[in-house]
């Protein structure tokens, strides 16, 4: 399963929630192994790559219109 696919998961098993970058990054892992690679620091951002890259996904739902951000480290998914 993909990282994207995994945030769907999350966003699809609670659509009510509105969720925080630290708890995607918790609640993915149910469904996406991380790597010790992934682990790391990011050299240019600073947080693990892991962490990146949910972030990076979370941008691209975006602008798919699957989910919406409602503020700061709020996220959820979009009604329809």
């Amino acid at each position: 399963m993909s990282l994207s696919a995994a945030l769907q998961q999350c966003f699809d098993g609670d659509p009510a929630r509105v969720f925080g970058v630290q708890d995607l990054c918790r609640s993915a892992r149910r469904y996406y192994p991380v790597s010790p690679f992934q682990e790391e620091p990011d050299p240019l951002h600073g947080q693990s790559r892991y962490a990146h890259s949910v972030r990076s996904n979370l941008n691209r739902l975006k602008r798919q219109g699957t989910i919406v951000r409602l503020g700061r480290d709020e996220w959820r998914l979009a009604r329809e």
